[in-house]
């Protein structure tokens, strides 16, 4: 199990040691742990209008 390796290594890191974790549908285990965890959703996007992704603000 994947969350039972990051459990592993987040536990055994020097307390000093910052990680950050990204990505979508993180494991319970995995925030429980955590000490900060944000949810970023979109609001509006000019995608939604049909503008295409653009280079230097999308990617």
């Amino acid at each position: 199990n994947t969350a039972i390796h990051y459990n592993t290594a987040l536990n055994a890191r020097p307390g000093h040691q910052t990680v950050i974790i990204t990505g979508r549908g993180c494991h319970r285990d995995i925030l429980d742990l955590a000490d900060t965890v944000s949810e970023l959703r979109p609001v509006k996007h000019a995608f939604d209008a049909g503008v295409k992704a653009q280079m230097g603000i999308d990617y």
